[in-house]
């Protein structure tokens, strides 16, 4: 399916999120920091980006403004996962171009819904979708991506 990031300096956070994912099909790679993230990005695109706040070296604010100011990366769909439930941080991160913003612990469910919604709103069409032209609108697009899920 896609390939998603988790960059979080929790690695039970990083296992936990990526066994989620990968029941989902999706591949996952992972960054301890923002700096390491970002190394990783450069070189090997990925489809999303889920980012925790507070980390050492780079915060995730400091990635999120660092990927929305690259052209390359300005349309990434980004989801920030944080411990954080301050009010302030939320508005931050919406006023500097996050998808979504998710407060730990969140549910699978949550999670997964999310990231499909984001997903489809970004991925393109598989080819071989007789109707591909008629799922060219997102709610179409986000019913067939749907259908194709296993809960």
């Amino acid at each position: 399916m896609a390939t998603i990031m988790i960059v979080d300096d929790f690695p039970v956070t990083q296992k936990v999120l990526a066994y989620q994912l990968c029941q989902r099909g999706h591949k996952i790679v992972t960054a301890n920091n923002g700096r390491e993230a970002i190394k990783v990005i450069v070189d090997h695109p990925v489809d999303l980006l889920i980012l925790d706040l507070a980390m050492p070296e780079m915060d995730g604010m400091s990635v999120l403004r660092y990927l929305r100011a690259d052209r390359r990366f300005s349309c990434l769909p980004i989801i920030i996962l944080t411990a954080s439930g301050k009010e302030q941080d939320r508005r931050l991160a919406i006023s500097e171009g996050v998808d979504a913003f998710l407060t730990k612990p969140t549910t699978t469910w949550e999670l997964n819904t999310m990231v499909s919604n984001l997903l489809a709103d970004h991925l393109p069409l598989p080819m071989e979708t007789p109707s591909a032209t008629l799922l060219k609108n997102t709610n179409y697009r986000k019913a067939y991506l749907h259908s194709k899920s296993v809960y």
